[in-house]
């Protein structure tokens, strides 16, 4: 079955996205893409299989039914599709309007102020280093951009 084919089938998804303190979207979506574990990204149609996995730091994109596109920092959680729903369970994630120039100068110092002496100081950097760069690339991508099927 073709893209089209799928869309027009199962005309939408529905979108959940949950912190442990608040919930952000709950929606209809015609796409949506999360980060994956490592450095890539997984796309969702309508008519996707189940799925399950665990999410990478970066920038998740919801394309809604008109068209515009909501943007999240998104900083590693669950991503599960059942059913045409996806359901985003994410450590923590901000949507792109609550991102300030603050913290990014705040996450900047922050990565300046750790060294990485020991493991756990090291892994501490990294983890730090992957959330400053998903922030400063949510913030950075246009409101108007679409996603490409």
């Amino acid at each position: 079955m073709s893209t089209k084919e799928t869309i027009a089938n199962h005309p939408r998804l529905r979108c959940t996205v949950v912190t442990a303190d608040r919930p952000l979207f709950d929606g209809n979506a015609e796409f949506v893409v999360v980060p994956g574990p490592d450095d890539g990204e997984v796309g969702f149609l309508p008519g996707h299989a189940a799925y399950m996995a665990i999410l990478g730091y970066g920038v998740m994109r919801v394309k809604e039914s008109a068209g515009h596109v909501i943007r999240f920092a998104v900083y590693g959680g669950f991503v599960q599709v059942v059913k045409d729903h996806v359901t985003v369970l994410a450590n923590r994630a901000q949507k792109t309007d609550e991102i300030t120039k603050e913290h990014i100068e705040i996450d900047r110092k922050e990565l300046a102020g750790i060294r990485a002496l020991d493991d756990e100081s090291y892994r501490r950097k990294i983890l730090k280093m992957r959330e400053a760069q998903a922030r400063l690339s949510a913030s950075k991508a246009p409101d108007s951009a679409t996603i490409h099927s």
